[in-house]
Parts: C-alpha cells; sequence; structure tokens
C-alpha cells in the first residue's frame, strides 16, 4: 500500500512539472512567475504572459484529459479481457475499426464523418465483444439493436452475428447471445408481448 501511495504521489508530481514545461517552454518561454503572473485576475501582469499564459493552460488541460482517458480506457479493457498485455491492436480492435472505415469510405463515401465515425465504432465493438465473449461465456450477456445518435445502421445487428460467425462462435452461442437471453430477461416483465412474426422490410428504406 506504501508503494502505490509513493508512486501516486510521484507520478502526480511529474504530471503537475511536465504540464508547468509544457506552459513554460515553447516558441515563447516563460519563467514560471511570468506563467503565474499571466494567469492572475489583475490587470498588472506583462502583455506577454498575459497573452500567452491563456492560451497554453486550455491545451495542456485537454491534453491531460486525453491522457487520463485513454489510460481508462486501457485500464477497463485489461480488467474486462483479464489480460495485462490487452491492447486495441493485440484485440484486433483496432484492425477491425480500420477495415470498418475503409469499408465505409470506399462504399458508402457520402456518409460523411459521421458515417466513418460510427462504422469505426461497429467495426471496434464487433471485435471486441467477440473477443470478451470468448474469454467470459455469453452468459448473461446481450447483443441488442443499437440506437445511433448519427447515421443509424439497421444491420448492426447481423454485422456483428456475420462476424462472430467468421470468428468461430457455434450458432448456439451466437442465438443465446441476440435472441434467448434477451427473452430470458425481458420475459421476467408480465406485460412483455414480443412480434416474433413480423414482415420483413427492406433496410433501404431506412437509410439516408
Amino acid at each position: 500500500m506504501v508503494t502505490h501511495r509513493l508512486a501516486n504521489r510521484l507520478g502526480l508530481t511529474g504530471l503537475c512539472l511536465v504540464a508547468v514545461a509544457a506552459m513554460c517552454l515553447g516558441r515563447t518561454s516563460l519563467t514560471p512567475l511570468q506563467l503565474l503572473d499571466g494567469l492572475r485576475p489583475a490587470g498588472g501582469a506583462p502583455p506577454l504572459s498575459a497573452t500567452l499564459a491563456p492560451l497554453c493552460l486550455p491545451r495542456v488541460v485537454l491534453a491531460v484529459a486525453v491522457g487520463v482517458a485513454l489510460a481508462t480506457a486501457g485500464l477497463l479493457m485489461q480488467t474486462v479481457t483479464d489480460n495485462p498485455l490487452a491492447t486495441p491492436l493485440v484485440l484486433g480492435i483496432g484492425s477491425g475499426a480500420h477495415l470498418a472505415v475503409l469499408l465505409a469510405m470506399a462504399l458508402a463515401p457520402q456518409w460523411g464523418r459521421s458515417g466513418v465515425l460510427l462504422s469505426a465504432l461497429l467495426g471496434a465493438a464487433a471485435c471486441a465483444v467477440s473477443d470478451i465473449i470468448r474469454r467470459c461465456g455469453s452468459e448473461g450477456m446481450i447483443v441488442n439493436g443499437s440506437a445511433d445518435w448519427g447515421i443509424s445502421d439497421p444491420l448492426s445487428l447481423p454485422k456483428v452475428i456475420r462476424h462472430m460467425q467468421h470468428d468461430g462462435h457455434d450458432e448456439r452461442t451466437i442465438r443465446r447471445l441476440v435472441f434467448e437471453n434477451a427473452m430470458a430477461l425481458y420475459s421476467q416483465c408480465d406485460r412483455w408481448q414480443p412480434e416474433l412474426k413480423m414482415t420483413p422490410v427492406d433496410p433501404r428504406e431506412f437509410q439516408r
């Protein structure tokens, strides 16, 4: 416990020093005192520090926030997969996102940036779901459709099923994930009355 606390304190101290250095160093360098004077609300600061300090601070704060987000994502990935070496490249998540982006740019360039972003998320999610299910089992898991904020893809669930089939999952596991587990959960509600005999609709009617 003492070692962890010491490591945390050293890491936080190092982060603060690097942040101060990032704001002080550059084409136009500032001393720590000039930086502090520029961040003060008083109007007596020299023009140079008063101009550079407010510009540097948001960028450094954003860089720290991005680093914290990446570290948190890596921690969650390694915890969920129970693999201390798990990374998007090792699990194939990055490759799945890259492939989905290339397919979207080649087959549907009219989707624009939002379509490319959605394709990357779907490609990464398909690979992540496949690996997590292989490691943790399919009991208690549900792979459901998505309600997208951008361009909706009504075929997202069939695409996940096809990816799992190509990735070696048996049909029993896939059916449990996309149908049986959800039915078992929702059937606990007395008002659950699913319509399983619906007429198929051409998905192109819902795509823009």
